[in-house]
């Protein structure tokens, strides 16, 4: 996993899921993404590419995923914890769109 990529991965699950739900961090990012669209394009793409890294067996996404006291055991764990993540902010991203 790429540096950069891990420390923009550990600062999503260190400052937005800290120990909350995924739907309430998706929220929270949501709402960020709105009126920025380049935190958008960020968490998009950070998610995006971690779930690759994920996929394709690098550790570095366990423990960037730990930093926020979640547990991820292994790369195909951290691979549904981040894929909910996206999916989630999609999800609230879309909600905040049609308000």
């Amino acid at each position: 996993m790429v540096a950069h990529l891990r420390e923009q991965l550990q600062q999503i699950f260190g400052a937005y899921v800290h120990q909350d739900t995924l739907d309430t961090a998706a929220a929270e990012m949501a709402g960020l993404g709105q009126a920025y669209p380049d935190l958008d394009e960020g968490f998009r793409g950070a998610l995006r590419r971690s779930i690759e890294f994920a996929r394709s067996g690098d550790a570095g996404v366990c423990i960037a995923i730990e930093k926020s006291g979640y547990r991820a055991l292994n790369t195909a764990e951290a691979q549904l914890i981040l894929a909910e993540l996206l999916r989630l902010y999609i999800v609230h991203f879309n909600m905040n769109t049609r308000d």
